[in-house]
């Protein structure tokens, strides 16, 4: 199985997608740039900007994860707890089987930091690109 994925995080303000890279070990990691939104933008922004971040995501293979989380570099605070704090997140992943689809996970955040899936739902490709309805399933998963 192959995959593309993008972590959103956001809070009343602003939303920040990352694109996902895959480690020498086989794991994922949040690296590169951050794409900054606000909050209220239109959902065809959204659809593109997760488009964009999901088309960029598993381009290169890291060695090791990068020292500085990438959010908090993009916010200028050196502690990823403290980029994150008041944050939900949203993970988005591309899967390309038989019959490729987008899943969008939303998560809870816990005290320790870790944000543990909750529910996701599942979206083939023609329904997601049809009318911004991966972004519909984005927004609706941070509510």
């Amino acid at each position: 199985m192959f995959l593309k994925s993008a972590q959103l995080y956001s809070n009343n303000e602003k939303q920040f997608i990352i694109s996902n890279q895959i480690l020498l070990n086989g794991f994922l990691t949040e690296y590169g740039e951050v794409t900054e939104l606000e909050w209220n933008c239109s959902e065809e922004i959204l659809q593109k900007t997760l488009l964009e971040a999901l088309n960029k995501s598993n381009t290169i293979t890291l060695e090791k994860e990068d020292k500085v989380d990438p959010l908090a570099k993009h916010l200028g605070i050196k502690s990823w707890k403290k980029a994150k704090s008041d944050k939900k997140l949203v993970m988005v992943n591309h899967h390309f089987d038989d019959d490729p689809y987008f899943k969008v996970t939303a998560t809870k955040k816990m005290k320790n930091g870790a944000y543990p899936g909750i529910k996701s739902v599942e979206i083939l490709d023609d329904e997601a690109l049809q009318d911004n309805n991966l972004a519909k399933s984005v927004l609706k998963a941070m509510k």
